[in-house]
């Protein structure tokens, strides 16, 4: 299992997703809200013998106020 961040290609959407996935290819089908495709910003390696608190969706701020 991995936790991806994911960001909208859209360069005029702040959108910013982070998620469980059982693998890298789930991703790929992944789309914004808004209509554009996501592009992978990081991955980790999620130990299976942990348990998963939260994975909690975020906007980046800093990207609205530019």
């Amino acid at each position: 299992m991995y936790i991806v961040h994911v960001a909208c290609s859209d360069q005029d959407c702040a959108e910013e997703i982070e998620a469980v996935v059982e693998s890298l290819g789930e991703i790929e089908s992944v789309v914004c809200e808004c209509g554009w495709g996501t592009v992978l910003v990081s991955v980790a390696d999620l130990d299976t013998g942990a348990p998963v608190i939260a994975v909690e969706f975020r906007r980046d701020e800093r990207s609205l106020a530019a």
